[in-house]
């Protein structure tokens, strides 16, 4: 490897940099980024899937908020296009 690195102009010193055994991972660290990686690239991946679900699924793309009222406060529904109630419980 040494050889293919010099052939290509790399010098001495940052070749030894690669042989510092602080910078080396062990099989240990290898796997576990492998892991974290493959983890990712699924989560992309069945993110992108249920953005192409929802894009073939208008009831998908509805936005839903959660609201959490105490009895007797007023929800005002006027603000998407509904009529503002008081909740009478």
């Amino acid at each position: 490897m040494k050889i293919t690195l010099n052939g290509q102009g790399a010098t001495d010193p940052p070749l030894q940099v690669l042989r510092r055994p602080e910078l080396v991972l062990s099989d240990l660290e290898a796997k576990a980024l492998e892991a974290r990686y493959l983890q990712i690239e699924q989560a992309e991946e069945k993110s992108s899937q249920d953005l192409a679900a929802r894009k073939g699924n208008p009831q998908a793309n509805e936005h839903y908020q959660v609201f959490n009222l105490e009895i007797g406060h007023p929800l005002h529904l006027s603000h998407w296009g509904g009529p503002d109630t008081m909740d009478s419980m």
